[in-house]
């Protein structure tokens, strides 16, 4: 097909709609082969295949230019992807300046920990969105399948506090300088993929972003700022 003749008329708004699509894929990609990057980077370049203490820990050899690169892309799109609800928008710009400040604050520094404290708001920020927020789009889900997602939203959520949780706990408090850090943040780093990949599937199944755009459906309203921690779902425009 020649790219700038198609002989017929594009539906604009499927290519789009693509954008949101591709951000929560790319997302995904990203944070599931991140991990994976750090260690076989660090292995090719330090000829050793043991693992560092920490993800972070990469900051300090020859893989920092990967280290700070991923977060600062994890970081724009964060703040690109403006979710179902104003909260979720706020939740995601709050994680993507995280993101950033966890880069530009790194471990092993004297004085207050930063770097722990911004990884911990960042996946305590995700982790809202997963609880309070991905079930928005939830009653477009057929009834078989809404609880479904709606449990795995929350495990997700609380993988996502629990895994940067452990991982402090075992640095400051036990001392811990071991592979085992390294594993306890990858728990939460895939669990942040994972909620990607699984918000991509349960959007394509109902086709909300489409509706969403063709004003079929819009949130519901809200009765203030305690919302922030109540369930508000979409509901189709009569």
């Amino acid at each position: 097909m020649n790219i700038f003749k198609s002989g017929e008329p594009i539906d604009l708004s499927e290519h789009m709609l693509a954008t949101y699509q591709t951000l929560r894929v790319v997302l995904f990609v990203i944070a599931l082969s991140f991990p994976w990057v750090l260690w076989i980077g660090g292995c090719i370049s330090s000829g050793r295949v043991d693992l560092e203490g920490s993800m972070s820990d990469y900051y300090h050899g020859t893989m920092r230019n990967w280290f700070v690169g991923v977060l600062f892309a994890i970081s724009v799109m964060l703040v690109a992807y403006k979710g179902y609800r104003p909260a979720e928008n706020v939740a995601l710009n709050i994680a993507g300046a995280c993101a950033v400040l966890v880069a530009l604050f790194p471990n092993r520094q004297p004085g207050p920990n930063y770097h722990a404290f911004f990884a911990v708001c960042f996946f305590l920020c995700i982790a809202y969105v997963c609880i309070f927020c991905a079930s928005a789009t939830l009653p477009l889900v057929k009834e078989g399948r809404r609880e479904y997602y709606r449990r795995l939203y929350k495990i997700l959520g609380w993988a996502m506090v629990i895994s940067p949780v452990v991982a402090v706990v075992l640095t400051l408090i036990f001392d811990v300088r071991s592979s085992y850090i390294f594993f306890a943040e990858a728990c939460g780093v895939y669990a942040f993929a994972a909620y990607w990949l699984v918000k991509t599937l349960e959007i394509r199944e109902t086709n909300a972003d489409k509706k969403a755009a063709s004003g079929e459906i819009q949130l519901e309203p809200g009765a203030g700022a305690a919302d922030a921690v109540h369930e508000l779902k979409v509901t189709n425009v009569k």
